[in-house]
């Protein structure tokens, strides 16, 4: 399965936290995954990925997988600190969110881990927006699903 189209990822719900504008929360399936959110106008793909991050089922919310959790009004760290640099005129309004579909959450934490730790192993430190290396162990697979993510941000 590949990563998704380009969706537009900004503050236009709430200045408080970054979320995918109404209007295109449909893009964004319910299932479980992992996404990358990026920075359009950076170059180089270590200032461009912002932040790794993934989505289980969400059983108890109303909307489910990554869209409850890009697509609506749901506060995780990452979100409210795009947000704040937002405001801060650190980054750019519109930012870009990519993401990867998987079939359940463990399957999502997993690939979550094995991108940031290959982004680690690639530039020696956490993408900006992501606080904590993961411990899991990741097989040989999903270092194509990087190199994927790599290659369509340059």
């Amino acid at each position: 399965m590949p990563w998704s189209i380009p969706i537009t990822y900004n503050n236009a719900r709430t200045p408080l936290r970054m979320s995918v504008p109404q209007e295109a929360e449909a893009l964004v399936t319910e299932n479980p995954g992992a996404y990358a959110i990026v920075h359009p106008e950076n170059i180089l793909f270590e200032e461009k990925l912002l932040y790794f991050g993934m989505a289980g089922p969400r059983p108890r919310a109303l909307i489910h997988g990554l869209r409850g959790r890009l697509a609506t009004n749901c506060p995780h760290h990452a979100s409210q600190n795009m947000a704040q640099n937002v405001l801060l005129g650190n980054l750019p309004q519109n930012l870009v969110l990519y993401y990867y579909e998987t079939v359940t959450r463990q399957e999502a934490l997993i690939l979550e881990s094995a991108l940031i730790n290959l982004y680690i192993q690639e530039f020696g430190v956490l993408p900006q927006e992501n606080t904590q290396q993961p411990h899991i162990d990741f097989g040989e697979e999903y270092i194509a699903i990087y190199d994927e993510i790599r290659g369509l941000l340059g």
